[in-house]
């Protein structure tokens, strides 16, 4: 048996809270670079809730690149399993591009 989704709880109280014009400015700014309204980013914030990323074209984005990398590392892998070959030079040259991805990566996600 499905469980029924919880019901939205109607907002139905107001609260007037003031800002200085910087303030405001800034908390907007950032409501919008998560595609967030005012409301849902001051009730967000307040309560400490996870604010979610996901709703930014620049997070998809990211994703879609993260995974066409890890597909190109997988390919790589596989072909230095399966050709005993390979040269130390490109091996010791692919281990340099990893860690440099990697770098990248963490400087991306700090940001988000």
């Amino acid at each position: 048996m499905e469980e029924k989704k919880e019901k939205k709880e109607k907002k139905e109280l107001r609260k007037t809270i003031r800002f200085s014009k910087k303030e405001l400015e800034e908390i907007t700014q950032k409501a919008n670079n998560l595609h967030m309204s005012f409301s849902e980013y001051i009730i967000y914030s307040a309560l400490n809730k996870k604010i979610s990323t996901k709703k930014t074209p620049l997070y998809k984005e990211l994703i879609t690149e993260l995974a066409k990398q890890g597909n190109n590392l997988n390919q790589i892998a596989k072909i230095c399993n399966t050709d005993k070959t390979i040269n130390t030079a490109l091996a010791s040259r692919l281990v340099v591009v990893i860690s440099e991805l990697q770098l990248q990566l963490s400087e991306i996600y700090k940001k988000l």
